[in-house]
């Protein structure tokens, strides 16, 4: 059993079908495939090489992070917002996974001890900070009020 995971992007990786549970037995055997994890959800293809499946899940993952980001800014307006971005919920560290269909976040909190290795609900601008890259404090909501956020470009 094999799991290989993105050298530079922790929300992809790939692995053999025995880790995925699936048939490496029978007719329809599985086996000398590859599949492709992206947050946690198991994509629908099999690749022939582990090379194959990674570029299948950063395809996928620049996919979700475009449609993530296209939504962010129809449903709540904050364009700065993307997915795998650091953010501090209420005191709790914590990264964006993706959001759902409320247009909240779905925030994978550090403390997994406290708050289990599932993503949790959590409202954009409900005592949230934003971190960019460096962790550096971008964006700033304290009870739905803005105290901070970057320049919105020109439109």
């Amino acid at each position: 059993m094999t799991i290989i995971r993105h050298p530079t992007n922790s929300a992809i990786f790939v692995g053999t079908p025995e880790e995925f549970d699936l048939a490496v037995e029978g007719e329809f055997s599985a086996a000398g495939h590859w599949i492709v994890s992206v947050n946690d959800v198991e994509q629908d293809l099999m690749c022939l090489e582990p090379e194959q499946a990674m570029r299948e899940g950063e395809r996928v993952f620049e996919l979700n992070a475009q449609r993530f980001q296209e939504d962010m800014i129809r449903c709540r307006g904050i364009e700065f917002a993307h997915l795998g971005m650091m953010v501090e919920v209420n005191g709790e560290m914590g990264t964006i996974q993706g959001m759902n269909a409320s247009a909240n976040l779905d925030v994978l909190f550090t403390n997994q001890l406290k708050h289990g290795k599932h993503t949790h609900n959590c409202h954009p601008s409900w005592n949230v900070k934003y971190f960019d890259g460096n962790g550096i404090l971008i964006a700033h909501f304290a009870e739905n009020e803005c105290v901070l956020r970057p320049e919105r470009p020109a439109a």
